[in-house]
């Protein structure tokens, strides 16, 4: 009695995890494959701000800086916070007459607030446009109309812009399950944007009205002293369904470059995901329940399909298949749409492996990041 009790509480929970996993990845191919830009309606031409904090980033600055002057936009300038540097940032930096390009030197950062939020504040309050739109040292625009096509994002009532930024390409193992988490964030926070949910972004590619920016700080302020966080702990303190807009279009990404070994990776993964105690109760839940699903309909399915033999007749079985087959479908049709925007293809049949990998990374690193106290910039 009791084994049969917990077995068909198996199936029970087998079934609800497969229909939520189902839905959720139905949402995400619906917003990937037919989520409509906004039409600009009366709507003028904003001047753009691009905000960089910079720390030892010298070799990074001199492949990005020419990159963003070649920019094809009519009013934007460039402000780099150099957070300290001891390297060549400085001198660099000053050796470039072009009017776009305003330094911000910082040798003092106050001790209660990270360096990095602190280089970026100032930033931002040293621009002069209405769009501030950020990325970092170690990333490349896709193309020269990338702020055009970003500050196009913007109508009357939008206040926050989330980009993606994909990372380049490498023969490794390590980069591709490093793509494919990249890859299954952003399918998770533009999906969740774009049902009015929004639980993050990434600091690497994202814009904001200065305004509405330096207005909600506060919101976020008792959280200055974290290393990461800028991006997704203000995204998710004050995105509404109405203030922000999503663009994944090809001209509008930021590629960069990931980690190359297994420890600087791992280290970075959980300073990142140390932030997630810190999200609103809501955005907690939602990435939760997507993570327990996702284990529960593999491990369910994998401990059905063994003990199938004695437990079920040939209908039930072919039921629960098909379920897992259904999801899967979606599942691979969502990254085949994100290989195509990213130009990144990665393999289908490699898919179940990474998703297992994926689900183990988010057990070990969501565990140990729970007792992360880095202050590191990277």
């Amino acid at each position: 009695m009791i084994i049969d009790f917990l077995w068909y509480s198996c199936i029970g929970i087998f079934s609800i995890a497969s229909i939520l996993q189902i839905s959720y990845w139905a949402l995400v191919a619906h917003t990937l494959l037919f989520h409509k830009e906004d039409k600009r309606t009366e709507c003028p031409l904003y001047g753009v701000s691009i905000v960089i904090a910079a720390h030892q980033e010298y070799n990074n600055l001199t492949k990005l800086i020419p990159l963003l002057l070649q920019q094809q936009y009519f009013q934007y300038e460039i402000i780099v916070a150099n957070d300290r540097s001891t390297d060549e940032t400085e001198i660099y930096l000053s050796s470039i007459k072009n009017p776009k390009l305003r330094p911000l030197h910082i040798t003092s950062p106050p001790p209660d607030i990270h360096p990095k939020k602190w280089a970026l504040w100032q930033a931002i309050k040293m621009a002069k446009y209405e769009i501030v739109l950020l990325t970092d040292a170690d990333c490349i625009p896709e193309s020269k109309q990338w702020i055009a096509e970003m500050q196009a994002q913007f109508q009357p009532q939008t206040m926050i812009v989330l980009g993606v930024s994909p990372y380049f390409t490498a023969k490794t193992w390590l980069n591709l399950f490093i793509r494919y988490e990249t890859a299954h964030t952003a399918a998770q926070y533009l999906t969740a944007a774009a049902c009015g949910y929004a639980t993050m972004g990434v600091g690497r590619n994202v814009a904001y009205r200065k305004k509405f920016y330096l207005e909600n700080l506060n919101k976020v302020q008792h959280l200055q002293h974290l290393v990461g966080g800028d991006d997704d702990l203000f995204i998710n303190h004050t995105a509404t369904k109405d203030n922000i807009a999503i663009a994944y279009q090809a001209k509008t990404l930021v590629h960069s470059f990931p980690k190359t070994t297994f420890r600087d990776w791992f280290r970075q993964k959980k300073r990142h995901l140390a932030v997630g105690k810190y999200y609103p109760s809501k955005a907690k839940i939602i990435l939760g329940l997507l993570q327990i699903t996702n284990l529960c309909t593999e491990i369910f399915w994998i401990i059905i399909g063994i003990s199938y033999q004695t437990k079920m007749n040939w209908a039930f079985i072919f039921i629960i298949h098909l379920i897992y087959f259904v999801k899967m479908c979606i599942f691979v049709l969502v990254f085949h749409k994100i290989a195509h925007i990213t130009k990144q293809p990665i393999q289908r049949r490699l898919l179940p492996i990474l998703n297992w990998i994926y689900i183990i990374y988010w057990i070990i690193v969501g565990t140990l990041s729970f007792k992360n106290k880095t202050k590191q910039w990277r």
